[in-house]
């Protein structure tokens, strides 16, 4: 008998307790023969495909959302992301905030940010590092998961292990070379906004 392969969009996917369980959902579904989950997308093997109103129901009595929509049969139409319209939009309501903030109130959010050199103290370091964290939560940690996390597998160290290994490498790597144009390159005074006085002021 042929298989069928379809793609299955789900909503609120943030562990590997949350692919076990809606792997087990699916694979208790007659004629689902394998279920594979990646990036929030569950790749539905079946020998006899369910009507789709089946798996909307399954997903949603187990605590998750989808719709009939982010069904189908190519990964790629089913995947969350954002359209370039909508980040444009974005980043302009951004942009447009700091400015109407600058202009009204004289608040400038980037001056909040501390120059990290020798004279910063070390309770201004701590307050960076925790600052500068939720970058690394809400970023790195993000991209950690989705570059790490196996579907259908509870413990494996390999991918984290190799990810860590690939971002400590590349970081080093492209710092090396930075230092190095750095080394050999000079920003003039021009570029850099610095005003060069040749002679003291005159004191009247």
């Amino acid at each position: 008998m042929d298989k069928r392969i379809i793609y299955i969009g789900i909503n609120g996917i943030y562990c590997e307790h949350c692919i076990t369980t809606i792997t087990t959902a699916l694979k208790g579904l007659q004629g689902v023969t394998d279920v594979e989950i990646r990036n929030n997308v569950a790749k539905v093997t079946c020998c006899r495909l369910p009507d789709l109103d089946t798996f909307i129901r399954t997903i949603r009595d187990i605590g998750y959302d989808t719709d009939a929509t982010r069904i189908g049969d190519k990964r790629r139409n089913v995947a969350s992301h954002i359209s370039l319209s909508d980040f444009v939009m974005i980043l302009s309501i951004i942009i447009l905030i700091a400015y109407v903030c600058r202009r009204i109130t004289g608040f400038n959010i980037f001056t909040l940010i501390p120059t990290i050199d020798s004279s910063i103290t070390y309770g201004m370091l701590i307050v960076t590092g925790m600052l500068t964290s939720i970058h690394c939560v809400c970023m790195c940690g993000a991209i950690n998961l989705s570059a790490s996390t196996e579907s259908n597998s509870i413990r494996n160290y390999t991918r984290p292990l190799l990810y860590n290994l690939g971002r400590i490498i590349s970081y080093t790597i492209t710092g090396g070379v930075v230092g190095l144009i750095g080394s050999v390159i000079s920003v003039n005074s021009a570029i850099s906004g610095s005003i060069i006085q040749s002679e003291e002021p005159l004191i009247t």
